[in-house]
């Protein structure tokens, strides 16, 4: 999706930065469609305009993070060789890797805040609202591609270095956890009954 944002909308010339006019070009599609769509009269007036509050990006920097809980971990530990180390690697990745930083500089979610209760539940409901007919057609893709809608976590919920793990890799770590439970949840059973 990113990529066809910069065929098509990114403009080099402009002296705003990349992100930001992604960020413009997210917020007046998503007020031009929740402005479309069928008011649900949260706020009581059908000619209230639907604004945007504040798009915030997500990166996928799961990499850098890493390198930094192991900093972390060095200066808790006082292992100030380590952390000179991991600093070098971070520092030599950032100069050297473009593939590593243009990765860092791509957004991966956007967190959108709306400005009224009425344009909250339109998003929220934004998902249904877009496989009716008559806005399947115009509003069914978003820069080419369907997109999932869904309320985010409060940001203090969001252990934002787990972010990074797959579908498949929390999946795992859920079976292996009931796993372990079911174990001692046994042995438990099986200690008390003789007992």
């Amino acid at each position: 999706m990113y990529d066809r944002f910069l065929e098509s909308y990114y403009q080099d010339s402009n002296p705003i930065s990349e992100i930001n006019q992604f960020k413009l070009y997210v917020k007046y599609e998503m007020e031009t469609r929740l402005n479309n769509f069928p008011n649900l009269g949260y706020d009581g007036n059908e000619e209230q305009q639907i604004n945007v509050a504040v798009i915030t990006c997500a990166f996928d920097n799961k990499k850098v993070i890493k390198w930094l809980q192991q900093r972390g971990t060095h200066i808790k530990n006082e292992k100030w060789d380590k952390v000179d180390k991991v600093e070098k690697t971070i520092d030599d990745a950032l100069k050297k890797d473009k593939q590593l930083l243009d990765k860092l500089q791509r957004p991966c979610s956007a967190f959108i805040t709306m400005e009224t209760e009425e344009g909250y539940y339109r998003l929220e409901n934004y998902n249904d609202t877009v496989e009716m007919a008559q806005y399947k057609e115009k509003y069914g893709t978003f820069l080419g591609h369907e997109i999932e809608v869904r309320s985010a976590s409060e940001p203090t919920d969001i252990i934002w270095e787990n972010r990074g793990y797959s579908e498949f890799t929390r999946n795992w770590k859920k079976v292996v956890t009931a796993l372990i439970i079911l174990f001692l949840l046994s042995v438990s059973f099986t200690v008390i009954f003789f007992c």
